[in-house]
């Protein structure tokens, strides 16, 4: 369930111990189109879809909190609202802030 925060802990370790970088893959699954005119279900399977829904990290690792009673139902609730009510003052406060200056485009691009 924590392969990836024990592999990327053992590449952290590694790099600090000055063997220098790690290179990770980890598989992930796009579950919609690549844009919003795009449904991308076309040229995959519903048993593709469900076999990566089923892997579905969030939900595994929501599911192994449950089990392992290290969560209760109620505190992952009010968990995932806090999370939603976040995004959605992140969302706002993007919505109300002004466009940046144009002459800024190229800014913060490379580094010096």
């Amino acid at each position: 369930m924590l392969k990836v925060y024990e592999t990327v802990k053992e590449a952290v370790d590694y790099a600090r111990e000055g063997n220098g970088p790690t290179l990770i893959e980890c598989k992930t699954y796009r579950h919609k189109g690549h844009h919003v005119g795009d449904p991308g279900l076309e040229y995959r399977t519903r048993e593709e879809e469900n076999e990566w829904k089923a892997k579905c990290p969030l939900i595994c690792f929501k599911e192994s909190l449950l089990k392992e009673k290290v969560l209760t139902k109620k505190a992952i609730t009010d968990l995932e609202s806090s999370i939603i009510e976040e995004i959605k003052e992140a969302v706002q406060f993007a919505k109300d802030s002004p466009y940046p200056d144009p002459s800024e485009a190229f800014e913060d691009i490379y580094s010096n």
